[in-house]
């Protein structure tokens, strides 16, 4: 049966009590799970870590390992992402870590599209120090990635749209380079929402997810995921995740599933605020740019990118001077001032754009700001702007008080 989205997101936290049902995944924390029999006790193996049970009350022997909840929340995420297993982790940077650790030795080759985040940069120069090659591609590189291809390159990893300027990667063409070549094509997905785009669905081996961002923000808590289609690989993603002990709770995975109810509801209202937001944010003079794919690209283009929807980041650069901008920022009073993004609260957000290799290719330079738009009311989040930022009489007035 074929159901949209929104009803898979609203009923992902239904969960078997006995003969009934409940509506949401109860938080069940435990470490020890004891028996009659002794039977019934699992062996510690391999096999018991990833056998496929259709309740998530089988295969338990150990809470460090999984619980009832985390088994039904891996499960949802695995199937939300249109894969078949997930390994949850304490957040998204604990997933690459993960992944690299467990896919990786010294003297493997990596190839990284030069748009993802600062902290994946950061931890790749991490696992570069432990004898790790690293190489970045740049997204017009995509179509010629084959030359970049070394007999020992394990990894191809990207993000798309990429890190606070949104340029695109063409993933068809990094996954038609890849074809014949054993490497793991592995996407960081949390831009998507689970929702905008399936890189598994394209043959794409891995997913990483954020889900402290769109999907369990609300809830504000850190859990991180990766997903495959292929069970081999989730094999060695649970092993290596028992080996190291990463455990996620089970507080943390009813919550994000709680979240994880409403969020088609919020990408729906958010989608309608960011148009409004960027509408207002390109008719003033002091903006020298907005970045946002819609800004970017058409509809139709995005399609060409197997992209089917925006969330609601936005960057701007404006005019003003560093000094002023972060005086001006002090001005706003419904978005708040802060990092992360994903919940109900608009955050802006200003960042440093002098070393970010996208921004350079559209010559960006200075301090931008980055909004992150919630679920205020888009009139209130204009007005904001407009107080803050273009309405120079009232700025300067605010300062004086």
């Amino acid at each position: 049966m074929n159901i949209d989205r929104s009803t898979l997101f609203a009923q992902g936290g239904i969960f078997p009590v006995g003969d009934m049902y409940s509506l949401q995944t109860p938080s069940m924390e435990s470490t020890t799970y004891i028996t009659n029999t002794p039977d019934r006790l699992l062996p510690i193996d391999a096999e018991s870590l990833v056998a496929n049970y259709e309740s998530p009350f089988e295969g338990l022997y150990y809470g460090g390992v999984d619980t009832p909840t985390t088994k039904q929340a891996a499960q949802q995420i695995a199937q939300m992402e249109k894969g078949e297993h997930a390994v949850l982790t304490p957040s998204g940077q604990s997933a690459l870590h993960l992944l690299l650790l467990a896919l990786l030795k010294p003297g493997d080759h990596v190839l990284v599209g030069d748009t993802v985040i600062y902290t994946t940069r950061w931890l790749l120069e991490y696992f570069k120090q432990k004898g790790m090659a690293v190489e970045y591609f740049a997204p017009q590189e995509a179509h010629a990635l084959r030359t970049k291809l070394r007999s020992h390159t394990r990894v191809v990893l990207w993000e798309t749209p990429g890190a606070y300027t949104y340029e695109l990667i063409d993933s068809a063409a990094v996954i038609e380079a890849c074809n014949h070549h054993p490497t793991l094509m592995v996407v960081d997905n949390t831009w998507s929402a689970s929702t905008f785009s399936f890189p598994l669905e394209m043959n794409v081996d891995i997913c990483i997810l954020s889900l402290s961002k769109s999907l369990a923000a609300v809830e504000g808590v850190s859990l991180g995921a990766l997903i495959t289609r292929r069970p081999e690989i989730f094999k060695i993603f649970k092993q290596t995740s028992a080996l190291i002990g990463n455990h996620v709770s089970s507080h943390v995975c009813a919550a994000a599933l709680r979240s994880i109810s409403t969020l088609a509801a919020r990408l729906h209202a958010q989608q309608l605020s960011t148009v409004a937001v960027i509408k207002y944010l390109e008719m003033q003079h002091s903006v020298v740019k907005v970045l946002h794919p819609l800004v970017q690209h058409s509809v139709s283009e995005l399609a060409k990118y197997s992209i089917d929807g925006y969330n609601s980041l936005i960057t701007v650069q404006l005019t003003h001077e560093k000094k002023t901008l972060v005086r001006q920022l002090g001005l706003l009073r419904v978005i708040r001032i802060g990092y992360g993004w994903g919940g109900t609260v608009s955050l802006a957000t200003p960042i440093v754009m002098d070393n970010n290799s996208s921004a350079q290719r559209m010559n960006i330079t200075g301090t931008c700001i980055r909004l992150y738009i919630g679920l205020e009311h888009p009139n209130d989040l204009i007005s904001d702007l407009r107080r803050a930022f273009f309405d120079t009489s009232s700025s300067l007035r605010k300062v004086d008080q």
